[in-house]
């Protein structure tokens, strides 16, 4: 670690790190004025109506904010009579040097705090990683509480500032003698670029610099998006770092690299991948179809695989079928008219099967077709499940209302549609079984829908509504009494009817 040796805290280094720190004006109120001082300009002053450079403070209160009125620093108000003693702050620094040519880091974090009842705050700096940047080689250090400072086995990474055992991480830092880069094998790296790589991952990308130098190159290249995902480690593509030229590194010829020029990096990403999985013949044509089917690649990639079509091929018909519709759309109208296929049990090696002439006109023929299959399969479920509601029927001669057991899907259906509620959602489940659905009627008005019933499957009647269910669009009518009577009746029938078969209501 003798390369280390020239690094040390000088006085210009302190006082830059003390500015980066906290301020603070303690201040005591003297009738009038008001007798301060300041931390930032390390003055006392008076803070008076007539001695005032600055935006006057209008009130000084203890631990606001504001502005010191001496100096113009932006400083914390602090009650000359308060203690101090139980303050404490924390801010971490990164701290540059260039010795010979190489540069050298040094990761601190400083802890601010008063002793005694001194005015000026004191500062200790606790070292938490080093790192040491040569021409094709990049070191981080870490401290090892028996063997001192020791290297990485695995590749430096942005320092993270938090104390040993610690579940709290701390990854923001302030950067001292950032300027001294300019001295060091890196100067051109950090020339020429957007600052938000200098606040953020100045560290990791110094060190991305130091073992691929053509890394300049690409950000500098248009492709600062797609370094900065390489320097995070999220690029996700492989780049050819042992080339100085864009076109050999991204693996792109001249129109293509000015097609990505400026782009993002998953712009980059996802042309790389139609390019070298969907679509690979000359740029422009390729660039043509990316634009247009880019975005829905992997729609693409299942139609390709259901069909073993070309992948043009496949992109053709799309584009020829999506006269009113767009590509999304008619991609999605594609696949689903093949799961139905599918499901019918058509031949889809017959492309006049797979590829239609008229797609939607296909489509919305094999969903009737599909809706037609699935009626049958309810009617059928229908007629099972009916077979075990032989016993619901109920007729009260005295109240003039009966219980009827709707025979088919549709009649359902009708139902809730003249009636105005939701009953038809629950057709599919009464046809398998899970509830039962019924009808109450007038006996005098057999076919004329009047009530809907929901019985479980344990007997309880779990609701009975009328039209919109039971209220009335202007009177706000309840459900008549004699409703409810016959709604106490059945439920006693239902009581005695489930009890005997052996399943009892809940």
């Amino acid at each position: 670690m003798d390369k280390f040796k020239q690094c040390w805290i000088t006085q210009k280094i302190e006082d830059e790190i003390r500015r980066n720190l906290p301020q603070f004006v303690f201040y005591e109120n003297t009738g009038i004025s008001t007798r301060c001082y300041c931390t930032a300009c390390d003055s006392w002053y008076i803070d008076s109506p007539l001695k005032r450079k600055f935006q006057s403070q209008s009130n000084y209160k203890h631990n606001e904010f504001g502005v010191c009125t001496a100096c113009g620093a932006d400083v914390q108000f602090k009650a000359m009579h308060y203690g101090k003693k139980s303050y404490r702050h924390r801010q971490n620094f990164a701290v540059f040097y260039a010795i010979g040519g190489n540069l050298l880091i040094r990761c601190f974090t400083a802890y601010q705090f008063f002793t005694e009842d001194s005015l000026k705050p004191d500062f200790t700096l606790e070292e938490i990683t080093r790192y040491h940047l040569s021409p094709k080689k990049a070191i981080q250090y870490m401290f090892h509480w028996k063997n001192g400072w020791i290297e990485r086995s695995t590749p430096p990474k942005e320092p993270v500032f938090c104390k040993f055992m610690s579940r709290y991480k701390d990854r923001s830092y302030i950067t001292i003698n950032e300027a001294c880069i300019q001295e060091t094998f890196l100067k051109y790296c950090v020339t020429g670029l957007p600052m938000e790589i200098d606040r953020h991952y100045i560290i990791t990308y110094l060190c991305r610099c130091t073992i691929h130098p053509n890394l300049e190159y690409l950000m500098k290249g248009g492709f600062f998006y797609l370094g900065m995902e390489y320097v995070i480690g999220t690029a996700g593509v492989r780049i050819n770092w042992r080339s100085n030229n864009l076109l050999k590194m991204l693996h792109l010829d001249r129109t293509e690299l000015k097609y990505c020029f400026g782009k993002t990096a998953a712009h980059y990403r996802n042309y790389l991948f139609f390019k070298n999985r969907i679509f690979h013949t000359n740029s422009q044509e390729t660039i043509r179809y990316f634009e247009k089917f880019g975005i829905i690649d992997y729609l693409i990639i299942e139609l390709h695989s259901r069909i073993c079509v070309p992948f043009r091929k496949i992109m053709d018909y799309i584009e020829k079928q999506s006269n009113e519709h767009s590509i999304g759309y008619t991609s999605r109208d594609w696949l689903d008219y093949l799961n139905e296929c599918q499901q019918l049990r058509y031949d889809l090696t017959d492309f006049a099967v797979s590829m239609p002439k008229h797609l939607h006109d296909a489509h919305q023929r094999t969903m009737q077709i599909m809706q037609v299959e699935a009626d049958k399969k309810a009617e059928k479920l229908m007629k099972e499940s009916n077979q075990k509601r032989t016993s619901l029927p109920f007729i009260d001669e005295k109240m003039g209302l009966k219980i009827v057991v709707p025979q088919s899907i549709d009649e359902i259906i009708a139902e809730g549609r003249v009636l105005s509620h939701c009953v038809g959602d629950y057709a599919e489940r009464h046809a398998k079984g899970k509830l039962h659905i019924l009808f109450l009627r007038k006996i005098n008005a057999p076919n004329v829908p009047y009530y809907t019933m929901e019985v479980s499957t344990e007997g309880k009647i779990i609701q009975c509504r009328g039209y919109k269910n039971n209220i009335e669009r202007n009177g706000g009518r309840p459900k008549p009494p004699e409703i409810q009577a016959f709604e106490d009746e059945y439920q006693k029938y239902l009581q005695i009817l489930f009890d005997k078969s052996g399943r009892k209501p809940t």
